[in-house]
């Protein structure tokens, strides 16, 4: 997993999943949550992969990264191996 925080309390994670959210299947994706509270409690994930709920093809996605950008963007970037949906 990654984590990373705006520095004002709200922090997120994200990490590798082949715990299905929604109907994406057993492939692996890439899920993140949030916390508000300085990761006291968080969020249910989520998924980052614009990708991740409608791809149906074996897929490795993996090794997510995370940083907070600024002004309330973060960037997400991760590896993607296999075929692509």
């Amino acid at each position: 997993p990654s984590i990373a925080t705006d520095g004002e309390g709200r922090w997120m994670a994200v990490w590798a999943t082949r715990t299905p959210i929604g109907e994406n299947g057993e492939d692996p994706d890439i899920v993140g949550a949030t916390s508000g509270d300085g990761g006291m409690t968080w969020g249910t994930p989520f998924p980052v992969d614009s990708q991740g709920l409608t791809d149906r093809e074996i897929d490795v996605e993996a090794e997510p990264r995370l940083r907070y950008g600024g002004s309330g963007t973060w960037l997400a970037v991760w590896e993607k191996r296999g075929a692509f949906a």
